[in-house]
């Protein structure tokens, strides 16, 4: 299969080789068994010249005539094998034991780095370090805690990674960096806030406020409590029911509650539905275990309605607060 696409070259221009030659022939061995069609050793030869890159095959010709053998002093039974080992020798990691063990026992997490990097890159070292009687899965395990750059993550991982495998310290890792990706959006939004909505399954109804009839509003002659006194505070134009002194009285604080926000994207690519709140169409992630939906200052600008003072708080996964600047009622279509 002669379509399959030849790895990168080794080393196509003077220099060091941006990648270490048991990683690069690891990844060249792979294509030779997807090509299927490469059998015979001169074919290999020639393939791996050919991926060796211009510099690389310069510096092949200059050692091609070493002699080379098996560790017992055996010798290898193709030139194939020749050239592997005449490669192996010239591009090979030559530091010693200590040197390899104190670049892993070194290695941090890079500025911008995935997790998933950082871990591969422990990974090519741990496997030249020949840790035996400590065990390369708790050196690895130990290593990724240690080099982590976010504090929490480490902080987090030093409480309860002595009780994980390697797997799971690496799995509990990628999870709070994708949480910490999706809480870090909220400062991308434009409006530098957001808005609680809290929703009505009802069309909301203007009544009279003295004597809450719908067939008239408050300032109409018709209404029937224009000449009734109030039981309440004894003043003229309302009943008692509708006594703005007695609701005011009756008003208890509510007790703020706490919510916290996992994810705010403006397009996340997730199932998301197109809702009619007070006739404008607003289009919103579906997310049935939502305790609060929210939305950006500008639809306000938009007249979706007018705000009203909320007395819950909202904060990202990591526990920062997030400024609301107030609640909408809406109806829902």
């Amino acid at each position: 299969m002669s379509n399959i696409p030849a790895p990168p070259p080794f080393l196509a221009s003077p220099g060091e080789p941006t990648i270490p030659w048991e990683d690069w022939f690891e990844v060249f061995s792979s294509y030779l068994v997807a090509r299927g069609d490469v059998v015979q050793d001169d074919r290999k030869q020639a393939l791996l010249m050919c991926c060796l890159g211009i510099e690389g095959q310069a510096q092949y010709r200059a050692i091609r005539d070493r002699p080379v053998a098996t560790s017992d002093g055996q010798p290898l039974p193709t030139e194939y094998d020749r050239m592997k080992a005449r490669l192996a020798i010239r591009f090979s990691d030559t530091k010693g034991l200590t040197a390899i063990r104190f670049e892993f026992r070194n290695r941090r997490q890079l500025p911008g780095e995935p997790v998933m990097e950082f871990v591969a890159a422990l990974r090519r070292l741990i496997t030249k370090c020949a840790f035996v009687n400590y065990g390369p899965d708790q050196a690895l395990k130990e290593q990724i805690v240690i080099g982590l750059a976010d504090a929490k993550m480490r902080e987090r991982l030093l409480m309860d990674g002595d009780n994980y495998e390697v797997e799971q310290v690496i799995n509990s890792a990628l999870r709070m960096e994708k949480s910490a990706k999706e809480a870090g959006m909220l400062a991308e939004v434009p409006s530098e806030a957001v808005l609680a909505i809290e929703k009505t399954n009802s069309r909301p109804v203007d009544r009279c406020s003295n004597c809450r009839r719908l067939d008239h509003d408050s300032s109409s002659a018709a209404c029937p409590a224009r000449e009734a006194s109030c039981r309440a505070c004894q003043l003229k134009g309302h009943y008692a029911g509708c006594c703005p002194a007695l609701k005011k009285a009756n008003t208890s604080k509510v007790r703020n509650k706490s919510s916290f926000v996992y994810a705010l994207s403006r397009d996340s690519g997730e199932l998301s539905i197109e809702i009619k709140l007070n006739d404008r169409k607003v289009k919103f992630l579906v997310d049935t275990g939502a305790g609060v939906s929210i939305v950006q200052r500008d639809l306000v600008r938009n007249r979706l309605g007018d705000l009203r003072k909320c007395e819950r708080s909202l904060r990202t996964y990591s526990g920062e607060p997030i400024e609301i600047l107030g609640v909408l009622k809406c109806r829902e279509d």
